[in-house]
C-alpha cells in the first residue's frame, strides 16, 4: 500500500509498505526512469501475512505430509480413545 505522493519542487516522496519479494528490483527500475537521479530507501517494517502463499509453497517444494515438526493433523480424545484427523 502507498500513501499519495508528496512533492516539493521537482522532488516527490512516496511512502508505502510492500512485500520485499516484489520490490527487490525496484532500485534499478527507479534509476532507469529517473536517469540515475532517483533516491530510494527501505526500512524493515516487520512481517505480515504472505500475499502469495501458494507460489511460495510451490517454489520451496514444501510437503506438509513430510513435515515432522509441524504436522498437519490433529489428535482428538473421545471416550478414552485417541484418533488422528488429517
Amino acid at each position: 500500500t502507498f500513501d499519495a505522493p508528496t512533492s516539493i519542487g521537482d522532488n516527490s516522496t512516496i511512502v508505502g509498505r510492500v512485500p520485499v519479494s516484489t520490490f527487490i528490483e525496484y532500485p534499478s527500475v527507479l534509476a532507469s526512469f529517473t536517469k540515475g537521479k532517483g533516491l530510494i530507501s527501505f526500512n524493515l517494517d516487520g512481517y505480515d501475512i504472505c500475499h502469495n502463499p501458494e507460489e511460495v509453497i510451490e517454489k520451496i517444494g514444501y510437503d506438509s505430509k513430510s513435515d515432522k515438526e509441524h504436522t498437519s493433523h490433529s489428535i482428538y480424545v473421545s471416550h478414552g480413545k485417541t484418533f488422528s484427523v488429517e
